[in-house]
């Protein structure tokens, strides 16, 4: 009987040792090996897909300032181009001793108060632009309802009408200017691209 016993212990397998876990343990370390091999590009992908989101959004948030500074600009545009159009019509009616472009003048008076109230709402918001130009050029604008009152009573004379334009005109083309040197024009095309990068 003892003899039994003793064979039976040398013909026993430790647990580890069996075929079966040995495969089981085979299996696994193959599985984790492959879990591997598949994380890594994933891990790339997705350091790659941050890296490029950052990027994107860098981009977008610079055009997208660039392009509010061109707006900025557009208003400014059209304040002179309002300006421009109200010298002319204003020179046109006091040469004429008032018998000429009365009524033109009178429409294009309103337009130019309209451009008015849009450059003022810039100015309480204006960043990129100098703003002590700004100011000489909104007292101009503030005090252009009193020198009107000298063009319709035709006591300002067609040299004062063309100065006083003139100069106000100046003032919101150099401040057109200064702004715009510094526009990266490349940002603004980017923000499609950024937007895009997004997207996808």
């Amino acid at each position: 009987m003892k003899c039994r016993q003793e064979k039976f212990k040398t013909q026993s397998i430790e647990p580890s040792q069996h075929p079966y876990v040995k495969d089981r343990d085979r299996q696994m370390k193959l599985r984790t090996q492959i879990a591997v091999i598949v994380l890594i590009p994933l891990i790339g992908i997705l350091i790659t897909t941050a890296i490029g989101s950052q990027k994107a959004l860098r981009v977008i948030v610079a055009a997208d300032h660039t392009a509010s500074v061109l707006d900025d600009t557009i208003i400014v545009s059209d304040l002179i181009h309002e300006l421009q159009i109200e010298r002319g019509l204003s020179a046109g009616f006091v040469s004429s001793g008032g018998d000429q472009l009365a009524n033109e003048l009178i429409a294009q008076r309103a337009d130019v108060d309209a451009a008015h109230l849009a450059f003022d709402a810039l100015m309480s918001a204006a960043q990129e632009f100098d703003t002590d130009r700004l100011e000489i050029l909104a007292s101009g604008l503030d005090a252009l309802s009193a020198f009107r009152q000298g063009v319709s009573s035709l006591t300002a004379t067609v040299p004062e009408v063309v100065s006083t334009f003139t100069q106000m005109i100046e003032d919101a083309r150099a401040e057109n200017a200064i702004s715009l040197t510094n526009v990266d024009f490349a940002e603004v095309g980017s923000a499609g691209a950024g937007h895009a990068m997004l997207a996808a």
